[in-house]
């Protein structure tokens, strides 16, 4: 009488565990519906885990968890496309990354990850290595001649009027006095007569104005001091001061850069180095001024049509690689219910013993088929 006792009750706790468990299981199954109808996968997912795990037997609650990792997959997949669209890989390969781990059979995920990695350790290769130029731009930017510079007494702008046909060494001299600025002339210069106002200008722009109208150039002596001489070849052999420069080119072509210095900055002695990714100018700093910026630009547009090809490496699939997803038999649609009424009860399965004939000869696992009753 003692033992029936015991194991009726045993039998009571039993079935109280197992309908409590039922009712766990059922709730976790409708909140993830609820998060399914939604578009909210990833929640979904966690629903469908949690009735899956109280209910491991009910094989409508797996089917709606392999489906909602499948979808949560998907919305990884786009959220990571969106990413390499913004030029973010390191998002991007989180995204490609949760969606291949939520769903393993993804391959197009799976493609996508290895090639948006490959692509952001290009991109941080290709960073590196212009990190690298630039020290070496500032190291040999430290050995070009240091140029004197002028310091004029005042900066405030200048407004000038002066009466027409006025003497243009009247006018360098009137700007000598305001600015503290000695002006001396080469001996070839000759005076003229000019009118030319100078309006809310500095003092440099105004000289820059009054040589370049009348062809003149002028050479810095000292930060207080300048020379206003004719602009002609003769004077420029007597006055200029050749510097030597060495550019070091990265993700150029060297002998392309070098040509262009050629002709576009009018420098002749120019010596390209492809084995050092080097060129060396020697030239007048106005020259090398502009050669500094010709490669520049060369470097930064190279740059730029890597990392271009980079992204659309990493947005483009591989042919055939995105896999086409059969529907399987028996899902249900998103948000449909085929939960049984009643008592919540784990079905009785029993094995359909098939020979491999019968089972297609694919020597696959064949599925159970539940008893009913």
């Amino acid at each position: 009488m003692t033992d029936k006792r015991w194991l009726g009750g045993l039998l009571l706790v039993a079935g109280l565990a197992l309908g409590l468990s039922c009712s766990a299981a059922k709730s976790a199954y409708k909140d993830g519906q609820n998060q399914a109808k939604q578009g909210n996968w990833d929640a979904a997912v966690v629903h469908y885990t949690r009735a899956a795990r109280e209910d491991p037997d009910n094989i409508e609650y797996r089917m709606a968890l392999e489906r909602s990792l499948i979808e949560a997959a998907k919305f990884h997949v786009q959220e990571a496309r969106k990413y390499v669209a913004a030029e973010d890989l390191e998002k991007a390969i989180e995204e490609f990354t949760l969606a291949a781990q939520l769903d393993p059979s993804n391959q197009y995920a799976q493609a996508q990850l290895l090639e948006t990695r490959q692509a952001l350790t290009e991109r941080e290769a290709i960073r590196e290595e212009a990190s690298g130029f630039q020290q070496r731009r500032e190291q040999a930017r430290l050995l070009l001649t240091t140029q004197p510079v002028l310091e004029p007494s005042s900066a405030a702008p200048l407004n000038l009027r002066f009466a027409q046909d006025t003497s243009l060494q009247r006018i360098f001299e009137v700007l000598s006095t305001l600015s503290g600025i000695n002006v001396l002339f080469d001996e070839a210069f000759r005076d003229r007569r000019v009118t030319i106002n100078l309006v809310d200008v500095s003092f440099q722009e105004a000289l820059d104005k009054l040589v370049l109208i009348n062809r003149l150039f002028y050479k810095v002596v000292d930060p207080s001091t300048i020379i206003i001489i004719p602009d002609n070849a003769q004077k420029h052999r007597q006055y200029d001061e050749l510097v030597l420069r060495t550019f070091f080119v990265t993700n150029a072509e060297v002998n392309t850069v070098a040509n262009m210095l050629r002709t576009i900055a009018g420098i002749q002695r120019v010596q390209p180095n492809p084995e050092l990714l080097s060129i060396t100018v020697r030239a007048t700093p106005d020259q090398v001024a502009v050669a500094e910026r010709i490669v520049e630009l060369n470097i930064r547009l190279r740059q730029l049509n890597a990392d271009q090809q980079a992204v659309v490496a990493a947005t483009t699939a591989a042919p055939g690689v995105r896999p086409a997803i059969a529907p399987r038999r028996g899902a249900q649609p998103t948000g449909a219910s085929t939960a049984r009424a009643g008592p919540c009860r784990a079905p009785r399965w029993r094995a359909r013993a098939e020979t491999p004939a019968a089972a297609g000869d694919t020597g696959r696992p064949v599925a159970a088929a539940p008893v009913s009753g």
